[in-house]
């Protein structure tokens, strides 16, 4: 553009248009379009070239994303179907352990009919359902309940268990005691099931003790339903003796095993204790917490007391302190001002003191100067006189 702008400015200074400068003026023209030309196509081609780069990119973009995306759906699908197999893994194993624990809960009930029916027989630690009569007393030790047989009535004494009272025994069908006792000396007591006074028999067997643990277990079947039904240890007038009892069992059936079971009402028991062990932890965690947050709000009360009590006491220490400044500042510019006066006025006598020995001294000096003078002027007169006096004798 330059160049034709150029030659049309050479063409038309003289105002006159040569062929010559026709034919440079059409070259240029011609010039410029071949370069327009030029320009677009590679405008075009620069344009194909970056299309063509770009849809490559996006294939290949979309070709990673896929592999990606198929990689990532067969990863979940490998997590889901492992999570499937453990799930199923863990369904066959709750299932069988439930299973087992059912045939393992069936085969012992099949094996022990071990539901005792005496209240509170064993791991003492009270004698809840028990009583003895005609005897010193009955405790426990070590978990084991101790009745000790002494000063007995003639008929003798007996310690009884009232948990068959409510439970009627059907004489078609055996039942299973098992005890574990001892004597602290060699004692034949009687096991019986019956009234109180007596009446009513149930059932009644002969017990050899020693001062060793014994397992003693039998089978019955009862003689009637019975009434009071006391479960219970009696021995005849004889001497005192002591009878522990390790525990006491009787079950429904013909097999027992030989150790001690609960009674489910023990069982229920020690689930309402337990209940009530841990609403009185509750509690007392509740109390404590009470007790800690008033503890907590009377240190508080206590703290901002204290912190009042601070306060007044650094307040008065600063009021204490400004005044005992203020005192002390006025004492300085007092002392100040005195130390000032006495120099003051020490100076001032100096001064005066100097005054009056130079005035006296300048006085003496003057006296001194004056009287010197007057002699000396005497003398010359006196000198006068007799010089006078000569030259006139003379």
């Amino acid at each position: 553009k330059s160049e034709l702008a150029k030659q049309q400015a050479i063409a038309s200074a003289d105002g006159k248009i040569t062929i010559e400068e026709n034919a440079r003026i059409k070259q240029a023209e011609d010039n410029l379009n071949s370069a327009l030309s030029k320009a677009n196509e590679a405008e075009q081609k620069a344009k194909a070239h970056a299309d063509q780069v770009a849809e490559q990119k996006k294939k290949e973009a979309l070709s990673a994303a896929n592999v990606y995306t198929n990689a990532q759906i067969t990863t979940t699908n490998s997590n889901l179907s492992k999570a499937t197999s453990e799930i199923n893994l863990l369904k066959n194993q709750i299932s069988t352990k439930v299973g087992q624990t059912d045939i393992d809960k069936s085969i012992s009930e099949i094996k022990f009919s071990d539901v005792n029916m005496i209240k509170n027989g064993g791991e003492f630690k009270n004698t809840d359902d028990w009583a003895i009569t005609n005897s010193e007393k009955l405790y426990i030790e070590n978990n084991y309940l101790v009745a000790k047989f002494k000063n007995y009535a003639n008929w003798g004494c007996y310690v009884c268990n009232y948990s068959l009272k409510n439970k009627e025994l059907d004489p078609s069908k055996k039942y299973t005691v098992v005890c574990k006792l001892k004597a602290d000396k060699k004692k034949v007591i009687s096991f019986n099931i019956c009234d109180g006074g007596g009446q009513n028999y149930v059932y009644s067997k002969n017990l050899q003790l020693t001062p060793e643990w014994q397992i003693y277990k039998f089978t019955f079947n009862p003689a009637q339903k019975g009434n009071e039904r006391q479960f219970r240890f009696i021995t005849g007038k004889g001497e005192d003796f002591d009878l522990y009892i390790g525990f006491t069992k009787m079950v429904e059936g013909s097999t027992a095993s030989d150790v001690y079971t609960q009674c489910p009402e023990d069982i229920n028991q020690s689930i309402i204790d337990s209940a009530k062990v841990t609403t009185d932890k509750i509690n007392t965690v509740e109390t404590e917490l009470k007790e800690t947050k008033e503890s907590f709000g009377l240190s508080v009360k206590d703290l901002n007391s204290k912190t009042q009590t601070i306060e007044t006491t650094i307040t008065n220490t600063t009021n204490n302190l400004t005044n005992k400044i203020d005192t002390a500042k006025t004492d300085a510019i007092n002392s100040a001002l005195n130390s000032a006066r006495n120099e003051i006025n020490t100076a001032k006598s100096y001064a005066e003191k100097v005054a009056k020995d130079n005035a006296n001294l300048a006085q003496s000096n003057a006296i001194n100067t004056a009287s010197s003078d007057a002699t000396n002027k005497v003398n010359a007169s006196k000198e006068e006189v007799k010089k006078y006096s000569n030259e006139v004798a003379t």
